[in-house]
């Protein structure tokens, strides 16, 4: 296993914003009692609300990834995490490495298939905003870097959510053992 691999009962569920990465978390847990599911733009909401707004990206990184190490080490030995990682915590140029070197996995769809979804809920922030915003953001070259970099991709776009469920059950077993 590489040195530099942080806590392997720790997974943290990547994506763009609306791909499904809570509910797919949610689903997940519940198929599997005991395993603790970490709301990351909570933690942030908990430590400072005035980060939710969006304006300080790097603000905002420092608090995330000091709330998600914080919760890595809470850890025994007998637990299971699963960080749902808010898009927010993409926005940093430092979030590249912070992840390298971790368990993550890229919860995928298409940009259009995405866009669709974020834009159905009424609290979106892509709300009256286009289809070439969304992908100018969800899917720039920045965050494609950091997508690569994922140790594993569920595309929720060629299957059920329970089926997305149990393909994450599967790599949860893998580091398991």
């Amino acid at each position: 296993m590489d040195a530099n691999l942080h806590l392997p009962h720790s997974i943290f569920l990547i994506g763009p914003s609306g791909v499904g990465k809570t509910n797919l978390a949610t689903e997940t847990s519940e198929m599997l009692p005991g395993l603790r599911v970490i709301n990351v733009d909570e933690e942030v909401r908990i430590q400072d609300p005035s980060l939710m707004s969006g304006r300080d990206w790097e603000a905002f990184w420092n608090v995330a990834s000091a709330r998600m190490v914080y919760q890595e080490n809470q850890l025994n030995e007998f637990e299971f995490q699963l960080f749902d990682v808010g898009a927010g915590c993409l926005q940093s140029k430092s979030s590249l490495e912070f992840f390298r070197c971790r368990n993550t996995v890229l919860i995928y769809d298409s940009p259009k298939n995405t866009f669709n979804k974020v834009n159905s809920r009424p609290e979106s922030a892509w709300i009256n905003k286009t289809l070439e915003q969304h992908i100018q953001t969800e899917f720039s070259d920045e965050r494609k870097k950091i997508y690569k970099a994922c140790r594993k991709c569920i595309d929720v776009g060629k299957c059920t959510k329970k089926e997305a469920a149990d393909m994450l059950l599967q790599i949860i077993q893998e580091l398991k053992s």
